[in-house]
């Protein structure tokens, strides 16, 4: 199998699982937010979300639901929270806050789909000695187009605050599939060659 093959089979099926992570993440946290209970909420135009099967009594969306807790968040509160919990055992969970409406699966997996996508994507650039990094990109000046050159440099800086910046701008399912998209773009149309394994 060609290293381009075996690129678009890696890059697929990373995307793929990574997207209908996203998808059933979401959809159980739209069960539940209390912004999004109601029957007419705008929550329910546009998935994802999830939804009875065919001749099933409909979801009843007048209120949110629970989640019982994994062992690992509860092994992760009883550390973090130094199993301090209120007379009844519950107790408030220390997490980044959010915006009503605002997902918090979103930018953690946008950013999970960034930096595999790109590591596909670096793999790749090394077996055909093409354009990954700074320096790389700089060797490649004038055998690719100027905005391919940039446009790689861009997503390499992108990947990069993602990776080892604390403060970063919090990217979006939006920016990862066109993140994604132009990964694969570039390789298609400019590395599309049959180099093999080594």
């Amino acid at each position: 199998m060609s290293n381009y093959t075996n690129y678009l089979n890696l890059s697929t099926r990373a995307i793929c699982d990574a997207v209908m992570s996203f998808d059933q993440a979401r959809s159980a946290e739209k069960m539940m937010g209390w912004e999004y209970v109601g029957e007419d909420n705008s929550a329910w135009e546009e998935g994802p979300y999830l939804a009875s099967g065919a001749n099933q009594k409909d979801i009843d969306r007048n209120h949110p639901y629970c989640m019982r807790s994994s062992i690992y968040m509860r092994a992760i509160a009883g550390i973090v929270l130094d199993n301090q919990f209120s007379n009844t055992g519950k107790t408030h969970i220390p997490t980044s806050k959010i915006k009503s409406h605002q997902s918090r699966v979103e930018p953690i997996i946008a950013k999970l789909i960034m930096i595999e996508q790109f590591e596909i994507f670096k793999d790749f650039m090394v077996s055909c000695d093409g354009p990954y990094n700074k320096k790389q990109v700089e060797k490649w000046v004038g055998k690719l187009p100027d905005d391919v050159l940039s446009e790689i440099s861009r997503l390499t800086l992108r990947r990069n605050a993602l990776t080892h910046d604390i403060d970063y701008e919090l990217p979006t399912m939006k920016e990862a599939v066109e993140f994604f998209y132009t990964l694969r773009f570039i390789v298609t149309n400019h590395f599309n060659f049959p180099y093999k394994n080594k």
